[in-house]
């Protein structure tokens, strides 16, 4: 399984890079990698053009540019872009704005892959949440037709496909941090 530090987005409403955002001393995205490596193969750090420009490319993470041909259609442009580099494998995508994300929230996602699904993914109020899942091989294939349909919504995929939603026992960990408001909350509290 392909691990995703999904980090492109324009971050428009945060008005600053969230992957950059410090909660435990160190850029959120470094830490998601850490989080998925005890179930990944490879570990990749999905960035948009700018970001690529920017970050620092000598270093020990796999950073993987979103493919042009996919930009201005937000989280499917990471998974699509990490589809087309690695084919026919299973991807466990993380968007890099949980803070309250936990190796056990993860490790949970884990043990309820079955082969009978081809998703695996929290849900939030009866909807799945697109942004921690498990998407098995025979899911991944099936992304390309589902953006050559003129589709964009990775919710709206999880819900066509077999997917199988759990309820986190822990509602916080799923909460994500897209203002500059909500950051300053957040950091007069212990993460």
């Amino acid at each position: 399984m392909i691990g995703v530090v999904l980090c492109g987005g324009k971050s428009t409403r945060m008005k600053q890079d969230k992957a950059m955002l410090e909660y435990h001393g160190q850029p959120q995205w470094q830490i998601v990698h850490r989080l998925l490596q005890p179930w990944c193969e490879e570990v990749v750090i999905s960035v948009n053009q700018h970001q690529s420009k920017l970050w620092e490319t000598e270093s020990p993470y796999n950073f993987l540019v979103d493919n042009f041909t996919y930009q201005g259609h937000g989280p499917i442009t990471g998974l699509l872009s990490v589809i087309g580099a690695y084919p026919d494998q299973a991807i466990f995508l993380v968007a890099c704005d949980y803070p309250f994300l936990r190796r056990k929230h993860l490790k949970y996602l884990v043990d309820h892959r079955n082969q009978d699904y081809e998703v695996i993914c929290y849900q939030q109020s009866g909807f799945p949440e697109p942004l921690i899942t498990i998407f098995e091989a025979a899911a991944t294939k099936k992304v390309p037709g589902f953006y050559v349909s003129g589709q964009d919504s990775i919710r709206l995929f999880i819900k066509l496909v077999n997917a199988k939603m759990v309820i986190c026992e822990d509602p916080l960990a799923l909460t994500n941090v897209n203002t500059l408001a909500e950051y300053q909350q957040l950091q007069s509290k212990p993460l």
